[in-house]
């Protein structure tokens, strides 16, 4: 099974890019491709401006029908689904090319805010940010033991309320 994720890009209050991603979304998968990727290219005013204007020029893929492969499966060709990471890497290369828009609701979504200057994930258990001028070396580990503990903690504070009221 996929740990499915997404990677979006905010530009003038907007989603103007989210990548549905089907494999190895956690934050050592495609997080860490994230964190890479705005380290070595997002760390100047200068860098994330002209990301900003080239993003903003991405075209939707909604507005260009798809084509079906031989055994079905509808695709405009642009993304392999394992690596959603790779956007950003081709927003900054041409800015142009259509892509996949997705409802972003998936186990881990990470956002490159740049509005807020900020790369966000989110997930079940709550919203993790960093400045993109501090970017971590590495993006914390929230797997599935983490988001259990965060579940039996909110189970544990809401027994400890019903009995002391």
């Amino acid at each position: 099974m996929g740990t499915h994720s997404t990677v979006s890009v905010v530009v003038g209050g907007k989603y103007v890019v989210r990548q549905y991603g089907h494999w190895d979304g956690h934050t050592s998968g495609v997080g860490e491709g994230v964190r890479q990727f705005c380290a070595a290219n997002l760390s100047t005013i200068a860098a994330r401006t002209s990301f900003a204007i080239k993003a903003s020029k991405v075209v939707s893929l909604a507005d260009i029908p798809e084509e079906t492969d031989d055994d079905g499966f509808a695709s405009h060709g642009i993304y392999e689904p394992e690596h959603p990471e790779w956007v950003l890497d081709h927003i900054a290369d041409s800015g142009k090319e259509p892509l996949l828009f997705h409802n972003g609701d998936e186990e881990y979504n990470y956002t490159v805010d740049l509005d807020r200057e900020l790369l966000i994930l989110q997930t079940d258990i709550g919203n993790l940010e960093w400045s993109l001028d501090a970017l971590p070396a590495k993006l914390p580990d929230v797997t599935e033991t983490s988001r259990q503990a965060a579940a039996l903690c909110a189970i544990l504070v809401i027994r400890k309320q019903e009995v002391t009221t």
